[in-house]
């Protein structure tokens, strides 16, 4: 990136909603990688579609999703479990992807109705 950062682009299927349907999603690596930080050192953004599209569809925001002034909102894909300054949490592309993949499955039983959208919204919704 402009910024020295790297990062994949790519599709994830969750394969919940009918006829295929794709995320087209960006994992960013933050500069300081690997550093632990809530959501991770590694973000993923939906590029396609975007989260604004996607809040604008549902009608709701949901609550895993964090902000940073140069990407703009991404998935949490970190759990507060996870982090320990002690013994350092690293993540790498594949585990943040798992993560968001979980996260758009999530979304997507929400959207069939196999997953209420309060469980999906709880701390430990996803």
């Amino acid at each position: 990136m402009d910024d020295g950062r790297y990062y994949w682009k790519g599709t994830l299927r969750p394969n919940v909603l009918p006829n295929g349907w794709a995320w087209e999603v960006a994992a960013i690596y933050n500069n300081d990688h690997p550093a632990p930080v809530m959501g991770g050192s590694v973000r993923v953004v939906l590029l396609n579609p975007s989260i604004d599209t996607v809040i604008n569809a549902l009608g709701w925001r949901p609550h895993h999703l964090l902000y940073c002034p140069k990407d703009g909102t991404y998935l949490c894909t970190t759990r507060k479990e996870d982090m320990s300054y002690g013994t350092q949490y690293e993540t790498t592309a594949v585990q943040t992807l798992t993560w968001a993949n979980k996260w758009l499955m999530a979304l997507e039983l929400v959207m069939t109705g196999d997953l209420s959208k309060e469980l999906f919204n709880s701390p430990v919704g996803i």
